[in-house]
């Protein structure tokens, strides 16, 4: 009969005890993933939203500017007149509908994060240097944060493309510093809550450095909210670049984007309505889940909540 020693035993409960601290986090998180129905469902379309963008040179049946001249006007396969090869039809010069919505989404996905990459950054950094410094340079911010959400979005992003151009690059900055002042004034509103509290004080008395104390200790206080601004831009900015797709003012052929197709089908609705509604549709689709992440990060990241 094995003895077990009270020393052995200590041991082992405190093997079990570091285990469950190890663990903890990850189990939080997947225990809040799994009991949210909106959680679940933005990963998952944004996942396959991700996937498709990433992987589209080896999933899609087609390049995207593959002409079959003969093919024209094919219906999705389901439909009388429909093929197998052509899932979601053919539009007026022939292109499978399937494969330009594939490479559509890196247009879109690309877009989305690097515009809102930027205007976060630009923002959080303004927004942070304004509510910790105040005064003069607070001013200056605020007022300058107020003139920018004072003009419409898509009214300021129009008449800028339209002076320098239509092209990614062009595209991907007008957005990301066009969208900086929404990130700024929530990071100053966060930033003149948390410079008041014990921690901030402590670091000053201590003698560290205001970058240190700003981008240590406040800045990270405002990190839920910046993702979760960050996740409804992206779904804000692929609206944008969408619409300026549909206006011409986007990125210009031969890159497909969802935008630019919807502005090909608009003249055949009545006969080939496949043509603008399925890219309609992944438009809808993935704005719908990168929204629901995001409503589902914020509650996961924001530190005033608490697991029970």
């Amino acid at each position: 009969m094995t003895t077990t020693t009270g020393s052995e035993m200590g041991l082992g409960a405190d093997a079990v005890l570091n285990t469950k601290r190890r663990a903890t986090p990850t189990m939080i998180l997947f225990k809040r993933w799994r009991r949210s129905p909106v959680g679940i469902v933005g990963s998952v379309i944004v996942l396959i939203v991700v996937l498709t963008a990433v992987l589209a040179p080896f999933i899609a049946p087609y390049p995207p500017a593959e002409h079959h001249r003969k093919e024209r006007f094919r219906p999705p396969s389901w439909m009388d007149g429909g093929m197998p090869n052509y899932k979601l039809g053919t539009d007026q010069l022939g292109r499978d509908i399937l494969s330009r919505i594939i490479y559509g989404s890196r247009v879109s996905v690309f877009v989305g994060v690097a515009a809102a990459t930027i205007g976060g950054l630009l923002g959080a950094i303004l927004g942070l240097f304004a509510g910790y410094y105040g005064g003069l340079t607070d001013s200056f911010i605020s007022r300058l944060v107020d003139t920018f959400l004072s003009i419409p979005f898509i009214v300021l992003v129009l008449a800028i493309v339209g002076v320098l151009g239509p092209s990614l690059t062009t595209i991907i900055v007008v957005l990301g510093v066009t969208g900086w002042a929404s990130y700024a004034r929530v990071v100053r509103g966060e930033t003149l809550s948390v410079r008041a509290r014990e921690f901030v004080m402590a670091a000053r008395v201590v003698g560290c450095k205001k970058g240190s104390i700003m981008f240590r200790h406040v800045l990270p206080n405002a990190f839920a909210s910046i993702i979760a601004m960050a996740t409804l831009d992206v779904a804000a900015t692929i609206l944008a670049e969408s619409s300026l797709s549909y206006l011409g003012l986007g990125v210009q052929p031969p890159t497909v984007t969802w935008g630019s197709m919807i502005a090909d089908g608009r003249e055949y609705l009545s006969s080939a309505w496949w043509l603008a509604v399925f890219p309609g549709l992944a438009i809808m689709f993935t704005v719908l889940g990168v929204i629901f992440l995001g409503d589902w990060l914020r509650d996961v990241l924001d530190p005033r909540l608490k697991e029970n």
